[in-house]
């Protein structure tokens, strides 16, 4: 039995599908008929990406990773509804998700420095202090790049830019997709 509950589907503001609830008992042929362009193939294309998803899951627990450690399958099937609205995004945009771990751990590390502050006189002086900090873990990291480079003999990553920004490959790319995705919220 296939049952679909209040399933909507957009591209961008283009909502192709409104809350459509079906009920499809298992042996039966189903024929989905209407107009050109009321949103049956993506009707189906859904049904095949949820599909696609629960033979990866099956595939990984099936794999030896996934019987050798069965508490990760576990995890990965709690945290199935919540992990596959992420897949919907392309990879430039799953990308910038997954990537944010400089982000915040320059976030840690600022908000250590104003934690030890109990309140500033005005907000030139929060200013002026984040400025600072940045500067100063920007001065680390470049400090801790030339040991590693002098210790290895070669340049193994790129000269990190904390202060101009750091080039993210696919970044307008992603940035597109998220302003269609959610209009209004990024300018």
């Amino acid at each position: 039995m296939i049952d679909v509950r209040d399933l909507t589907f957009a591209y961008g503001n283009h909502e192709v599908l409104h809350e459509v609830s079906l009920q499809m008992p298992p042996r039966a042929v189903t024929a989905f008929i209407g107009p050109s362009g009321c949103g049956k193939t993506t009707l189906l294309r859904c049904f095949n990406r949820m599909n696609d998803l629960v033979d990866a899951l099956a595939e990984f627990a099936g794999s030896p990773i996934g019987r050798k450690y069965p508490q990760a399958v576990k995890v990965w099937e709690d945290a199935w509804e919540a992990f596959t609205p992420f897949l919907a995004f392309s990879p430039p945009v799953r990308k910038l998700l997954y990537t944010t771990n400089s982000i915040e751990s320059l976030n840690y590390q600022l908000r250590k420095v104003t934690k030890a502050r109990g309140h500033f006189p005005s907000d030139d002086a929060v200013v002026k202090l984040l400025w600072l900090a940045i500067i100063n873990i920007e001065d680390k990291r470049a400090r801790e790049r030339a040991a590693r480079r002098q210790e290895t003999g070669k340049r193994s990553d790129q000269p990190a830019r904390l202060i101009e920004g750091q080039r993210v490959m696919g970044w307008r790319e992603a940035l597109n997709e998220l302003a269609v995705a959610y209009p209004g919220r990024i300018r």
